[in-house]
């Protein structure tokens, strides 16, 4: 079992690029078959140096978010350096996330395979179980369709978040996750960002999960992430 979840282990890819750059990154993801992904738009500031070193300037940016297998990461982003040439200064940005959980359903789509034992999250290994274990709080990511993220806040608070905070986005990808799920996700979608204790983390994923997954009317994907060092959480 702990082989069979070291295989399954996933990361979150974050990009940042211009307009041009998505058309690039689409196709290079399209070409690698990544099945799913999300993008929202995010706008620059020239105060910000940071800013400025990553390729955000003044103009709008669009974030892309997916989710890929452990192993992948390295292939993917040395084609993506190419394509994108990130190591080019201004060219934009890519980081790669190791997840502390994620739904049973998504990680055996993201590494095509079935289990034996299903169960709602599962455990990642190595460096995401090192800083979730460092970790006082974690970040659950959920990503749903538009006009359900009060019933889902209202869900994570009944199991002891105290509240989150939505972006809009929009499913690109392939076909294929909708023939393996058999569904059809909507293309306007909500991303939600929760913090909550490290300890409330599979409660929160659990109770998301079974009200508002993928066969509710929301078609909730969940996962977490481990939060290092938090500021404003205290009280």
């Amino acid at each position: 079992m702990q082989e069979q979840q070291k295989d399954m282990s996933l990361h979150l890819i974050l990009s940042v690029t211009d307009s041009r750059g998505e058309k690039t990154l689409s196709a290079l993801l399209e070409q690698a078959h990544i099945p799913l992904r999300f993008q929202f738009r995010g706008q620059g500031t020239a105060d910000s140096e940071l800013l400025r070193v990553c390729g955000l300037g003044e103009s709008d940016r669009i974030i892309t978010m997916w989710v890929i297998p452990q192993a992948a990461v390295h292939v993917l982003f040395e084609k993506m350096g190419a394509a994108l040439q990130l190591r080019k200064r201004g060219s934009g940005i890519a980081v790669s996330i190791p997840l502390t959980a994620a739904q049973m359903n998504l990680a055996r789509f993201i590494n095509r395979q079935e289990t034996q034992e299903a169960q709602e999250t599962i455990p990642n290994e190595g460096e995401a179980a090192k800083m979730a274990e460092k970790s006082k709080y974690s970040m659950v990511v959920v990503a749903l369709n538009q006009g359900f993220s009060d019933e889902v806040i209202d869900t994570a608070r009944r199991h002891g978040a105290k509240g989150g905070t939505i972006i809009k986005a929009r499913r690109r990808g392939l076909d294929e996750a909708m023939h393996f799920w058999g569904i059809s996700l909507q293309e306007e979608q909500e991303i939600m960002f929760i913090i909550v204790p490290r300890e409330l983390k599979k409660t929160v994923m659990t109770a998301i999960s079974k009200e508002h997954g993928l066969h509710s009317p929301a078609q909730g994907l969940v996962l977490s992430l481990p939060v290092e060092d938090t500021l404003g959480l205290e009280s």
